[in-house]
């Protein structure tokens, strides 16, 4: 299970931001906030945060467009979707992009928490992803795209540290250096 120590919360309604952000911080947690996409991308591309938190509904796009900005940060985070009005589609979309818990708003304490929890929990579903890939990519290139990806984000979670990143993909440290190596040349 993923450790969160730093949490970016989208939200465009300065009260409901105030509010989870004292909730967050009272755990512990370092929290930095954004009121739009374009805030989110600006602190996702200075800070690695390990969760997001955002709202679906912003005044410059969606939170599908913010899960999209954290699959390319390095490491990606965590995504939690939020709102009072979401559709099905649009709750699917999310899912689509990598959101890996929707809460409904307003949301209290414990089921911020159970949100977390269940977050940290999250595998994504492969199958669901990699069909897209069918057509556009050669077994080949998905392969070694999902290797790949899978290594950069270990590599980033461990701080650049081999053997703790061959402790989370459980392959060896050598191995990990086997792919750096390749990947560089």
């Amino acid at each position: 299970m993923r450790k969160i120590h730093s949490v970016l919360v989208v939200d465009d309604e300065t009260v409901v931001r105030a509010a989870l952000r004292r909730t967050i911080e009272a755990w512990g947690l370092e929290v930095v906030v954004a009121g739009s996409v374009a805030e989110a991308q600006q602190v996702l591309s200075r800070h690695a945060v390990d969760l997001v938190l955002t709202d679906v509904r912003l005044p410059d796009g969606t939170g599908v467009a913010v899960a999209k900005l954290a699959l390319h940060a390095r490491p990606a985070p965590l995504v939690i979707a939020m709102s009072g009005a979401a559709s099905r589609e649009e709750a699917f979309e999310l899912g689509q992009h990598g959101v890996a818990v929707y809460v409904d708003k307003p949301v209290d304490a414990e089921q911020l928490r159970r949100a977390f929890d269940d977050a940290r929990r999250h595998v994504p579903d492969l199958g669901v992803l990699v069909p897209a890939a069918v057509g556009h990519m050669s077994v080949r290139r998905t392969i070694q795209t999902v290797r790949d990806n899978m290594l950069a984000q270990a590599v980033s979670l461990s701080e650049g540290n081999a053997t703790h990143a061959g402790r989370i993909l459980r392959i060896t440290r050598q191995a990990v250096k086997r792919y750096q190596k390749n990947k560089n040349d």
